[in-house]
């Protein structure tokens, strides 16, 4: 069979830390499955030319999805390639469609709906008068995962490591880093998030070097990588498999996208110098909760700073906002995290089944629930500001500065002014700068959300 992948065209912000390098995982995993069992398959982003399609004729067209929110774009390739494939079978799968199948299943008019596992996809006994012509696979991408001791050998024969490499060689060549999960599902289950949705059972392991290919960067797409209730010895055991990696050159970092849980971390201290000594970078801890709660998410700063031996500054707080604590609340918990001298990952809040279009413009103020979703505790500008602030309070905790200064952040402005801006006191500082022509925002002050209809700088 002919097998067309599609990962559709979603709006990903080109200056998106996390997202700049992302990569299809499920797609990737179906891409090796199909050549596994002699399909043949191409890997495509968007709605790209029938002339750049290796295949004059498709069998089945597998379409991932993302955010609820970027559902439109799942919707406009389905319509894109129905129209000039339509013999083939789509099967749509991914987050989306995992978190709401039936939404999934209406708005793209499909014709069933199922649960994704072993080849399930490839033999539905769904019977119909009409031809299946539109599939929702829900929870698809696990199956990819089984051992090959629980293949179906007549079937299929292949190694987990020897797919990811098929993978990483056609697919992502130039990618220095490999996506590897240590766990699956969340012993939480916060209001916000889905994981407790797609993925219901916690499975983690305590090796994965059955999985590593010649990648020496991991990136643990884990979503509570330091739990282990199926296994008390798990997660010392992974790190203990880490360390042996990096002392003998086989890794050389790694990094948990989701960060690490701290509620763990400070029953198990131990941890946070097991992290540095695996490598981990970029160290992320949650502060979702109220600003009663500072005290708390101290301790486990302290215990990286001084178990782990990482620099505060390298540490980041996930905060997220435009949620239930309200502007105020959060400039609080904004201006302790400058106290601390850590940085903030600031999460803007979506809900869940949110499939509308977002059309949320950065750089605008007096947008509103027509727009995109402003939660009813948040206005536009609150949101906008908000953002704004971090980015800036960012900036300043990594280059050790006292303050904010556009002027700076584009290097108009001498070193000598810097530094001796850097050593006033803030009263001073202020008086200095307005001197010299310099722009001034300090982390440590409150700030009012900015006038509606007024445009942000260019710097946002």
């Amino acid at each position: 069979m002919n097998i067309l992948l599609v990962e559709p065209n979603f709006p990903v912000p080109a200056k998106s830390k996390n997202h700049k390098d992302f990569l299809p995982i499920g797609l990737m995993k179906l891409y090796s499955y199909h050549l596994s069992v002699g399909n043949k398959a191409q890997l495509v982003r968007g709605n790209i030319d029938t002339d750049k399609i290796k295949f004059s004729k498709i069998n089945q067209i597998w379409i991932s999805s993302l955010f609820t929110y970027w559902f439109y774009c799942v919707e406009d390739s389905v319509e894109y390639y129905s129209k000039r494939f339509p013999e083939a079978t789509i099967l749509i799968g991914g987050i989306a469609a995992s978190l709401y199948p039936e939404e999934a299943k209406t708005r793209l008019d499909a014709d069933i709906i199922i649960k994704g596992g072993w080849g399930s996809a490839l033999k539905s006994k769904e019977r119909s008068k009409k031809p299946i012509k539109r599939i929702i696979v829900k929870g698809l991408e696990n199956f990819a995962e089984m051992s090959s001791e629980k293949f179906d050998k007549k079937e299929c024969i292949f190694t987990y490591r020897s797919m990811l490499n098929a993978v990483y060689k056609e697919v992502a060549p130039k990618i220095d880093f490999q996506i590897v999960h240590g766990q699956r599902g969340c012993i939480r289950h916060c209001k916000f998030c889905g994981v407790h949705i797609i993925e219901p059972q916690f499975v983690g392991k305590s090796s994965i070097q059955d999985s590593l290919v010649r990648k020496k960067n991991l990136v643990f797409y884990d979503n509570n990588f330091l739990a282990a209730v199926d296994n008390p010895t798990r997660v010392t055991n992974l790190f203990n498999e880490l360390i042996e990696l990096k002392k003998s050159r086989k890794i050389h970092s790694c990094e948990s996208q989701s960060g690490f849980d701290g509620r763990i971390l400070l029953k198990n201290p131990k941890y946070a110098g097991m992290l540095k000594e695996a490598g981990f970078r970029n160290i992320r801890i949650a502060w979702d909760g109220s600003y009663k709660e500072r005290d708390y998410i101290k301790k486990q700063i302290d215990i990286l700073t001084k178990k782990g031996r990482y620099n505060s500054k390298d540490i980041f707080v996930f905060m997220i906002y435009n949620w239930d604590i309200d502007y105020e609340e959060m400039e609080q918990k904004r201006k302790q995290c400058w106290r601390w001298g850590v940085q903030i990952s600031d999460c803007r809040n979506r809900p869940l089944k949110l499939f509308d279009k977002q059309n949320y413009r950065p750089r605008i103020i007096g947008q509103n629930n027509e727009d995109y979703y402003v939660h009813p505790k948040w206005t536009d500008s609150e949101i906008k500001q908000f953002r704004r602030n971090i980015r800036r309070q960012n900036i300043a905790t990594r280059q050790n500065l006292q303050f904010y200064s556009k002027l700076c952040e584009q290097k108009k402005i001498d070193k000598e002014k810097i530094r001796k801006l850097n050593s006033l006191k803030t009263s001073e500082a202020e008086t200095y700068a307005k001197q010299n022509g310099i722009d001034l925002w300090l982390p440590g002050r409150k700030t009012t959300p900015i006038s509606d209809q007024k445009l942000f700088d260019n710097h946002i």
